[in-house]
């Protein structure tokens, strides 16, 4: 059941003399970890115990990329979870396209693979690091010496309100009924 699991970890402790033949196509990256809890939008997957997690990625030069990653129970306290992943990305209209499926797999477990189709397109309007001086100029303008500034456009209000730099669900929540939240 594990198979995927030490699998890639033989790739990923493969010498680096492959990854010299590529001659600069590819990217070939990995990481492994051991962490106290592998936890999942708050829910412990290993019962509180430590898991181990391993990746091991590629990316070709021209946008296409894929990968996969596991984590494992270092107790018999969870299920081997393993994510193939596949995408590509590129430019378009002056922003940046990232198309990606997900395959997550339980290797322990019945009918709970599933997979995550993602298309993202994220175009920047303005860099802070450059140093604009239309920029630095509206930071000023709304009291704030950098970012992130968060500002909240009230319909029919007559200026935006500034937020706290740190977004609580609850105050997002209160702004969004027309009321001003505490974090």
């Amino acid at each position: 059941m594990r198979i995927p699991f030490v699998l890639a970890c033989a790739l990923m402790s493969a010498s680096n003399a492959a990854a010299d033949d590529l001659k600069g196509a590819f990217d070939v990256s990995g990481e492994i970890g051991v962490v106290s809890d592998y936890r999942w939008r708050g829910v412990s997957l290993t019962d509180n115990d430590p898991a181990l997690q391993a990746g091991l990625y590629a990316a070709h030069e021209s946008g296409l990329y894929a990968g996969v990653w596991a984590a494992a129970p270092t107790r018999n306290s969870g299920d081997l979870e393993v994510d193939l992943s596949i995408g590509g990305a590129f430019s378009l209209m002056g922003g940046d396209v990232d198309l990606s499926v997900v395959q997550y797999i339980y290797p322990d477990l019945d009918d709970t693979d599933y997979a995550n189709f993602v298309a993202l397109y994220e175009r920047p309007v303005g860099d802070w690091t450059a140093r604009d001086a239309a920029i630095t100029q509206f930071l000023t303008d709304q009291g704030a010496a950098g970012v992130p500034l968060y500002l909240w456009y009230a319909p029919g209000a007559s200026a935006p309100q500034q937020l706290p730099q740190v977004l609580t669900p609850a105050l997002l929540e209160a702004q969004a009924k027309g009321s001003p939240g505490t974090s």
